[in-house]
C-alpha cells in the first residue's frame, strides 16, 4: 500500500475495457458469503490481482481474447502461469491444480518471477527459486 495499492475488498469485475473497470459492491450475508448489491462503481487501474475464493468468477475473462478455458471453467495457463492472452497471468483455484492455499501461494511467487520477467520485455530470464535445503544436513547431528 506505500507502494499505492489499492485494496478493494467485496468486489466483482462487472465490466472492463482498457483501463476502466466496472466492479460491483458485494456484502456478507448471513453464512459469511458475498451477495451482490447492485451498487456499481466505475475504476481505473493499470494492474488487477484478483484474490478469489475456491469458486471463480471467471465470467470477464471470456470477453479477453486468446483466453482459454477447460470443462471445469478454469483457465488455461502455460508453465509461467499465463494466459493465452499476452500479459494476462492466472493462477490459484482459476488454474486446474489442486485447491488449497500452499498450491495458491507457490502459483503467486511462480507468476511474480514471470510477471516481472515480462514486464522486462522479456529480457531478463525469471528470478531463481531460492535453493533447496538438505534438511538431514541442517537438523540430524553428524555422528563421529
Amino acid at each position: 500500500m506505500q507502494e499505492g495499492v489499492r485494496i478493494h475488498w467485496l468486489r466483482t469485475i462487472t465490466a472492463f475495457d482498457g483501463p476502466e473497470l466496472t466492479v460491483e459492491a458485494m456484502e456478507l450475508d448471513s453464512a459469511g458469503y458475498p451477495r451482490p448489491t447492485g451498487r456499481f462503481e466505475a475504476l481505473t487501474a493499470d494492474t488487477v490481482i484478483l484474490a478469489l475464493g475456491q469458486e471463480t468468477d471467471t465470467a470477464f475473462l471470456r470477453q479477453v481474447p486468446e483466453v482459454e478455458f477447460a470443462r471445469d471453467g478454469t483457465v488455461q495457463v502455460s508453465a509461467t502461469m499465463m494466459t493465452g492472452c499476452p500479459g494476462v497471468f492466472a493462477g490459484g483455484d482459476m488454474v486446474p491444480a489442486e485447491r488449497n492455499v500452499t498450491v495458491a501461494i507457490g502459483h503467486g511467487k511462480k507468476a511474480a518471477r514471470h510477471i516481472d520477467a515480462f514486464l522486462r520485455d522479456h529480457r531478463a530470464a525469471p528470478a531463481a527459486k531460492h535453493a533447496r535445503i538438505d534438511i538431514r544436513r541442517r537438523f540430524i547431528p553428524h555422528r563421529s
